[in-house]
């Protein structure tokens, strides 16, 4: 299995440190002869440089991912993992956990089932694309400095190769749907804002053109029968990392001040709900208990009764049908191949619908000083302050 070391040099008094494949020269791709130095400077100097996006610094941070010393770096930084939480698009953590987090009001959540397979996979799924690119792409840590923020970027792979592209490579081990989704050619919401935040670490420290970045989301699913991996390139995109950078700000400075990141008009509509929904919870409570009531009172034998401002009916309802019961009934019944079934269920399949679900979480906050009132059509929210 190929693995890495830290390679240290130094250049106009200044100490490098890299990561690099064990026995190949300092470029985190395949062996390579001593190279010109202004071509090792140009790759692997902690850049200093001035961009649309302000002063920048980078360098590349001797650290093992996972290790106390990893996760105490990751701290006081934004990292790329944290891009969707912020952005409201990871379905792991939102971004009022991650600011509790951050503030130290709660500890970091436990990794969940899906991030422990997904550790493990890595390794297995980069010596599998190493293999068929001939391209080592190590593990590596980077971090710059833009326009005032910290950001960190712990890449499952990296090689910056002379005289060729940067390339990235973000590496999963997810579960099925998200699997196909990348066999499809997709790569899914919620990794894309993780990719971005990355891209923008290597392009506007190094003072590259995106043309001079190269990346793709791995996708690595042992066994399946479709195939095991998805290769999908991934095109970074500008306008997106200006709203990264807006989010990072507007993120930081609730951290500076302590106040909750979604804002006072979400806070004070989620206390307006979150009274509305008691207070429906105590009606329902108190309808159900009215309706056996009515029930038990129903004489027998009768299966309709009118009065006391109510009608009461009596039906019976036909089972629902078990689907998936009837889609492999029929598949060992017609020997149906699984690529057929799905083509046909995909077929009959109605149309996606968005839905939006509130449920309580954690204690409600104080009442706020005004109360919101429904929009209008005319007037309807635009959707995040940033």
């Amino acid at each position: 299995m190929l693995h890495s070391e830290w390679y240290y040099t130094t250049y106009k008094n200044i100490t490098f440190r890299v990561a690099t494949p064990v026995h190949t020269w300092p470029w985190m791709c395949a062996p390579y002869p001593p190279a010109p130095l202004n071509t090792f400077e140009h790759f692997a100097r902690p850049h200093t440089a001035d961009s649309v996006y302000g002063r920048t610094r980078i360098m590349f941070v001797p650290l093992v991912q996972g290790t106390p010393e990893w996760l105490l770096w990751r701290e006081d930084r934004f990292q790329s993992s944290e891009a969707p939480m912020i952005m409201g698009l990871s379905p792991f953590k939102t971004a009022y956990r991650l600011w509790q987090e951050k503030t130290k009001q709660v500890p970091p959540l436990p990794p969940h089932p899906g991030m422990i397979r997904g550790l493990q996979e890595e390794p297995i799924a980069r010596e599998h694309r190493e293999f068929q690119t001939l391209i080592e792409t190590p593990p590596a840590c980077l971090e710059c400095e833009l326009e005032g923020l910290r950001l960190g970027a712990s890449l499952d792979g990296y090689a910056a190769r002379p005289n060729a592209r940067h390339l990235l490579r973000e590496i999963k081990a997810p579960a099925n749907p998200d699997h196909e989704a990348a066999l499809a050619g997709f790569i899914p919401k919620k990794y894309r804002d993780q990719m971005e935040h990355q891209a923008l670490v290597i392009c506007t420290a190094f003072s590259c053109d995106i043309r001079d970045l190269e990346a793709e989301y791995v996708s690595w699913r042992p066994g399946h029968p479709k195939g095991e991996m998805a290769v999908v390139p991934f095109e970074p995109n500008p306008d997106r990392w200006k709203q990264l950078i807006k989010a990072y700000h507007v993120f930081q400075q609730h951290l500076d001040d302590g106040t909750e990141p979604l804002g006072d008009a979400f806070l004070a509509a989620a206390w307006v709900w979150r009274q509305a929904n008691e207070a429906h919870d105590d009606a329902k409570f108190a309808v159900e208990q009215a309706r056996q009531l009515i029930i038990e009172a129903m004489p027998d034998g009768v299966d309709r009764n009118e009065g006391g401002g109510v009608l009461v009916t009596r039906s019976t309802r036909v089972g629902s049908l078990n689907n998936e019961a009837i889609f492999k009934a029929l598949q060992s019944e017609f020997s149906i191949p699984d690529e057929r079934l799905a083509e046909l269920k995909a077929a009959h399949r109605g149309k996606d619908t968005e839905t939006w679900r509130i449920t309580p979480k954690g204690d409600p906050t104080s009442p706020p000083a005004v109360l919101p009132t429904p929009a209008t059509e005319e007037a309807a929210p635009s959707g995040w302050a940033w």
